[in-house]
């Protein structure tokens, strides 16, 4: 596309074509599990677990941290050298590039350091049915600076502010996957 080209559907207000086919974000319009989901909230009810957020995929570096989860523990990486907590585990210190990190138990309150509700654009059909919903970054006690990001169950965007208390819950999502969540306190 050329400059004139896009001068030209500025003026004109032609929106800019893409692709031809349906985009990704309503791939999943019409799923049967997203009426399931919207059905039980309507009544009240806790839907099954057919319908759970994706499970997460631990690698080298973050088995650990995934399985401290399902013993519901929030253990993170400790430098050695700089003694700096960090999340994610990487293979490398972000703060001094030190190669060795013991794991340590945290205590898995914080504060919020920021949130938004998610209203549309969920590509994911458990997202997609529980829209609108709150995700934001979660701040450790342990550190400056230390961040996880968080859905925020149980809450409304009234609820929340910026430096709010919140605590560590976990979530069994399918047998073998726990993931972790924050609420407010």
């Amino acid at each position: 596309m050329t400059a004139h080209t896009v001068r030209h559907a500025i003026r004109q207000r032609v929106p800019r074509r893409r692709g031809t086919g349906p985009s990704r974000a309503s791939s999943f319009e019409g799923h049967p599990l997203r009426s399931r989901l919207r059905d039980c909230r309507d009544e009240g009810l806790r839907p099954d677990m057919t319908l759970h957020p994706p499970a997460p995929v631990a690698d080298e570096l973050s088995a650990p941290f995934w399985e401290g989860v399902k013993a519901g523990k929030l253990l993170l990486q400790r430098c050695f050298q700089c003694r700096r907590l960090q999340f994610p585990p990487t293979a490398a210190c972000t703060h001094c590039s030190g190669g060795e990190f013991s794991l340590e138990r945290v205590s898995g309150r914080g504060t919020v350091f920021s949130f938004t509700e998610t209203v549309s654009g969920a590509r994911h059909p458990y997202f997609q049915a529980a829209s609108p919903y709150l995700v934001g970054e979660v701040e450790l006690d342990e550190q400056e600076g230390l961040i996880l990001v968080s859905n925020f169950p149980g809450s409304t965007y009234a609820d929340l502010r910026i430096g709010a208390p919140v605590e560590v819950e976990f979530q069994t999502i399918t047998e073998e996957s726990v993931i972790p969540q924050f609420r407010l306190v």
